[in-house]
């Protein structure tokens, strides 16, 4: 469950966000670039910063467990 305050990606990757705000289902979030950034995603589109990293992590393994057993 992503909150206020939370550190968040956009499922498909991208910048690290901060959470603003939310309210019905969509979260305001700001991220810095060469500037400051906002803007508005779907809750559903967004991943806690630490479920990102473990899932990149997890898919990372399975790959190269896959080339292993393909070799």
């Amino acid at each position: 469950m992503i909150k206020v305050g939370d550190l968040v990606i956009k499922n498909t990757g991208g910048n690290k966000m901060k959470v603003v705000s939310i309210e019905d289902n969509k979260a305001e979030c700001a991220w810095i670039t060469e500037s400051f950034n906002q803007g508005i995603f779907c809750v559903d589109e967004l991943l806690p910063l630490t479920d990102y990293n473990t899932l990149f992590k997890d898919q990372k393994r399975d790959d190269k467990i896959r080339s292993i057993l393909s070799s």
